[in-house]
């Protein structure tokens, strides 16, 4: 829901930006390629917040394996 929520919030965002622009910049860009970036911008945050948030609570673990990998072998050094 996070991640779904961001996406929103950042294509609201754009697109009150983007009807903000000069005409001009409408004439120079094809709307493609401008349609395009805005749902592949959305997208990638999407999978950068639902990897991210998905995966946080499994670091704790991890961190904990790692340290006692490295305590193994010399605790001294570690």
């Amino acid at each position: 829901m996070a991640a779904q929520r961001a996406i929103t919030d950042m294509r609201r965002t754009v697109q009150a930006y983007v009807l903000r622009l000069p005409i001009s910049y409408f004439d120079s860009t094809k709307s493609g390629i401008l349609i395009s970036r805005i749902m592949t911008d959305a997208e990638g945050i999407r999978n950068l917040v639902g990897r991210g948030l998905g995966t946080a609570g499994w670091w704790p673990h991890h961190a904990a394996i790692a340290l006692g990998v490295l305590f193994y072998p010399n605790w001294r050094l570690t």
